[in-house]
């Protein structure tokens, strides 16, 4: 019984579909909270947003460029990609400076525990989201080495 496989076009086609689709949720998930949150959260999750859409984007034309063989390690469609890491590393920094009010927890939000909790949903979903998709890549990885006749 044979068993019909993917070309390498067609397995490339499919995983750039799910990667974006992945990067488009966690983009979304970050705009919202960007837009419901308050004060210092809200410079936290605009530059998480910011730091996502700017990898989304990059991402997105790293993957056509490699569809169209256009693409090379260090060329310049890694900048973007770069920038995105920094602009992340910038999140970091940022919610660092802006701790002492990030960690407060004012009197009133002890009945808002619900919001707090799908906050947390959405932030434990885009890690499972990372997760996955991280070892998508592995497999795409070993699939590339395996079709190249490199493994």
């Amino acid at each position: 019984m044979d068993v019909p496989t993917p070309s390498e076009a067609q397995y490339n086609y499919n995983y750039d579909v799910v990667t974006n689709v992945q990067n488009m949720v966690i983009v979304i998930g970050l705009g919202v909270l960007w837009l419901k949150s308050k004060r210092a959260w809200r410079v936290v999750y605009a530059n998480l947003f910011g730091g996502a859409a700017m990898y989304m984007l990059s991402s997105l034309v790293i993957n056509v460029a490699i569809s169209m063989h256009k693409y090379s390690t260090g060329g310049p469609y890694d900048l973007p990609l770069i920038s995105s890491f920094l602009w992340f590393g910038l999140a970091g920094v940022v919610a660092y400076l802006n701790r002492a009010e990030l960690d407060s927890f004012p009197r009133q939000w002890l009945g808002q525990r619900r919001k707090a909790t799908g906050k947390h949903v959405v932030r434990q979903a885009c890690y499972g989201c990372g997760y996955i998709v991280a070892r998508i890549r592995d497999f795409h990885a070993a699939l590339r080495a395996r079709c190249s006749g490199s493994a």
